[in-house]
């Protein structure tokens, strides 16, 4: 008789008991010196993972009694990564991070490893984001990552506003001329408009003047100079003056200026490259005057005062939320004839004008509030049936494609009002919930921290209204709140509230705002208004009016502005600000 017996993870077993005794230095007969450190090892077991180690045993015919010592440059791996490649050597386990990920690439190199680069790359592509994709595609050219360069390169394009802004343009400005050039020649260039263009091409030359001013005659030539304003042109101009062989530059700059003074003024909209930017209010979804859901996603072009239908939603719904990030738009929830508080998620392309589905929540939900922040989709509050609020705030996984709970605020609500403060922290102000059986909204201001889940501050103030307020930051610690009968300064550092006589005017028909209507901040001290009820008539007979207007509040003045209307009437749809290419003017 026979038997067969296999020892369970006997490879894992006979590793670990390698590994063990290469820390306790026992049976080695190969050492690894990086800067004064020495790292012993096995020549057998670094040979079966490393062509390297396998080619200097054999290249030097080494014998079984022999010991191989490699000398490792430390400017080109620390002593750190080192024992961190051996450890992956002998159990193939690797912790990355956007710390070490540039060295592990290193040693995946030096060792011609190919499992640990593809590790690596593996963790480049879901951990890229709009902060760290320079930096990537730096990484991704130099160790020839196509993949993750096409990504890089995909999002420092589709973010250039944001790199070639203040905030960012210090990075930025380190770009490398073949990037900075295909950029520029780029007509999906997501810049706010060509004057953003030349301004960063000035700025790229003028911080290595002396290196990079032979760049510039070739670079200005992918400006379109018709879609720069008179204001940028001629501070173009003036910088031409610092620059050698530039009066040819100078001339094309006041040739247009000349045409422009001769010509009727004209708008520079149709000038601008596919990919510029439009500052725009989305507005999605909704209920109509007699009953029927919509479908339809519409575009409000700020700048233009003008409307454009983008394309219709995947499911008909109002009472819905939505949210904008980078090139997307996310939807959620809403309510339909047969489904009060529905789970469904999706998320809008607008460079690609496609939908794609998204988990659903994990809860269906009405009258939740979608935000973004920090790049992160947000849920909060909402919602489950008619007086039926809950506290749960869930974040939005794009690695793991996934719903999570993130916290909770400190009581239930629906019909909340948020803004952000940085890239980390959720001001829920207000909400409507259940008081003493009534709906009623309750005072409350949640600061909300998305790093650790927790609400680190709560503030209760008496309010009189029962509208979704607007909010703003005065100052650093100063949370505005703002309504038709009270508005009230927050010190949050003092955590005290205090009135203010600065309230909302009533809308130009005379109806109050409401959680039917879509209210957008736009920047400016300036929101936009639109849709809404503005009578009730006859509830059983749903004899209600919709308003068919939209408005823009500017808040300095204390005063409406009548915009274009709509193209429908539109009760509770969702409404974000998001940034619209300008090649879908030539789309619709």
């Amino acid at each position: 008789m026979k038997l067969e017996f296999t020892e369970k993870n006997y490879n894992s077993f006979v590793l670990q008991n390698l590994n063990k005794q290469r820390k306790r230095k026992e049976y080695w007969d190969m050492a690894l010196t990086v800067d004064h450190h020495v790292f012993f090892a096995h020549r057998n077991v670094l040979a079966a993972v490393s062509p390297l180690v396998k080619s200097l045993i054999s290249n030097h015919d080494m014998k079984t009694t022999d010991e191989l010592f490699i000398t490792i440059d430390p400017n080109y791996l620390s002593p750190t990564t080192v024992d961190q490649l051996l450890d992956y050597f002998y159990s193939g386990k690797v912790v990355i991070s956007e710390k070490n990920v540039e060295e592990l690439l290193r040693g995946a190199q030096y060792f011609n490893t190919p499992r640990l680069r593809i590790h690596c790359s593996d963790f480049l592509i879901k951990s890229i984001r709009r902060a760290n994709c320079l930096r990537y595609l730096f990484l991704a050219e130099f160790f020839e990552l196509k993949e993750i360069s096409d990504l890089a390169y995909s999002g420092i394009r589709d973010n250039f506003h944001y790199w070639a802004s203040p905030e960012a343009s210090m990075h930025f400005m380190r770009c490398p001329p073949v990037i900075f050039s295909r950029l520029l020649r780029d007509e999906n260039l997501h810049v706010l408009n060509e004057d953003q263009a030349l301004n960063a091409l000035i700025n790229w030359v003028y911080f290595r003047k002396d290196e990079r001013e032979k760049y510039f005659k070739k670079f200005f030539n992918y400006i379109n100079l018709n879609a720069v304003s008179n204001k940028t042109l001629m501070y173009a101009s003036n910088k031409l003056m610092g620059m050698e062989n530039s009066s040819a530059h100078a001339t094309l700059i006041e040739s247009v200026l000349v045409d422009r003074r001769q010509e009727r003024p004209t708008s520079l909209l149709s000038y601008q490259r596919k990919g510029a930017l439009l500052d725009s209010v989305v507005i999605l979804g909704g209920q109509k005057a007699h009953g029927k859901f919509n479908d339809g996603v519409f575009a409000y072009i700020i700048q233009e005062n003008l409307w454009l239908k983008l394309s219709e939603m995947p499911y008909r719904a109002a009472a819905l939320s939505a949210t904008s990030a980078g090139r997307y738009i996310y939807i959620s929830g809403g309510t339909t004839e047969q489904i009060s508080g529905l789970k469904t998620a999706w998320r809008y392309d607008m460079d690609d004008n496609s939908w794609t589905k998204l988990p659903d929540l994990p809860i269906g939900l009405v009258f939740h509030t979608m935000v973004t922040c920090g790049g992160t989709v947000y849920s909060v509050g909402g919602s489950i049936a008619p007086r039926r609020y809950v506290s749960n705030i869930y974040r939005y996984d794009e690695r793991k494609e996934a719903w999570y709970l993130a916290g909770k605020m400190s009581i239930p609500m629906d019909g909340t009002a948020v803004i952000t403060k940085g890239d980390r922290n959720l001001y829920i102000v207000t909400g409507r919930c259940l008081v003493k059986g009534y709906i009623s909204r309750v005072g409350v201001v949640d600061c909300f921290d998305t790093n650790t889940g927790d609400v680190v501050q709560c503030i209760t103030f008496p309010i009189e209204f029962n509208h979704r307020p607007l909010l703003s930051f005065h100052q650093d610690n100063i949370l505005c709140v703002y309504s038709h009968r009270q508005s009230v300064e927050i010190n949050l550092q003092k955590i005290k509230a205090n009135k203010t006589t600065t309230l909302v005017p009533l809308l130009p028909n005379n109806c109050p705002l409401d959680v039917s209507h879509a209210i957008c901040s736009i920047g400016d001290n300036k929101v936009f208004v639109c849709g809404g009820v503005t009578t009730a008539s006859d509830v059983q007979t749903k004899d209600y009016t919709i308003s068919p207007n939209a408005y823009m509040l500017d808040q300095n003045a204390g005063e409406w502005k009548t915009l274009a209307p709509p193209p429908e009437a539109l009760d509770c749809p969702a409404c974000c600000l998001a940034k619209l290419p300008c090649k879908i003017l030539q789309r619709i």
